[in-house]
């Protein structure tokens, strides 16, 4: 898992961005520790093959499957708002079944994913 100083970094840089960024991307697979993710030589498990980019600023999908990885078990909230100071921005909440208090708050970024990310470092760092 990463060091105290890397995950704000990470959720400094997930909250700034304005759309997909594939250096967010493999930063947070290796700070993370991610094991569903490869090099940029490609290298997976010790094993050589051709270079998978993670996806997780990009996909929902990517973005979810990375958080069940990392906190199994936890819920998710998610959506997009449509008025009020974070117009346009989309968040997530995520946090323990059934014990929302112990849980992330909202976290808003530019997209969905984005949003599905932060709220991840943000429960990571408690």
């Amino acid at each position: 898992m990463a060091d105290e100083e890397t995950i704000p970094a990470l959720l400094d840089r997930g909250r700034a961005a304005t759309g997909p960024d594939t250096k967010l991307d493999r930063d947070i697979a290796t700070a993370l520790n991610d094991p569903w993710s490869n090099d940029e030589e490609g290298n997976f498990g010790g094993y050589d093959l051709m270079p998978q980019r993670v996806a997780y600023t990009a996909s929902i999908d990517a973005a979810v499957a990375l958080s069940g990885r990392k906190l199994p078990g936890w819920v998710f909230d998610m959506g997009n708002s449509v008025y009020g100071q974070h117009h346009d921005r989309s968040w997530c909440r995520i946090y323990p079944r059934n014990e929302q208090h112990r849980g992330t708050g909202n976290q808003d970024a530019a997209t969905l994913p984005l949003a599905i990310v932060c709220a991840l470092l943000v429960a990571l760092s408690r």
